[in-house]
């Protein structure tokens, strides 16, 4: 994630997470009359678990951002911090 999309992806994010609080009680109340307790568990521990594992895969490449003061011209300062104009060159 470069920090010239920031905003997109918070919003994403965020988005997903709102969805989540909505669809998640509804979804997993169904799961738990038909199917039971076990099944409920068993797959909010292998979401936890999948969660997990991806952090520690990707620990790495964890960092910060580095931050300029006063940039005297921007896109030498998006250069530099790995931006592009185009939102799919991330992908």
């Amino acid at each position: 994630m470069t920090t010239c999309f920031q905003g997109l992806w918070m919003a994403l994010l965020t988005s997903s997470g709102g969805l989540a609080r909505v669809m998640g009680p509804l979804v997993f109340t169904d799961v738990y009359q038909h199917k039971g307790l076990y099944v409920v568990f068993g797959i909010l521990l292998s979401v936890l678990g999948f969660a997990f594992t991806i952090n520690v895969i990707t620990y790495r490449r964890f960092g910060y951002a580095t931050r300029y003061t006063n940039p005297t011209n921007i896109a030498s300062v998006n250069l530099v911090m790995g931006c592009s104009k185009d939102f799919f060159s991330l992908f």
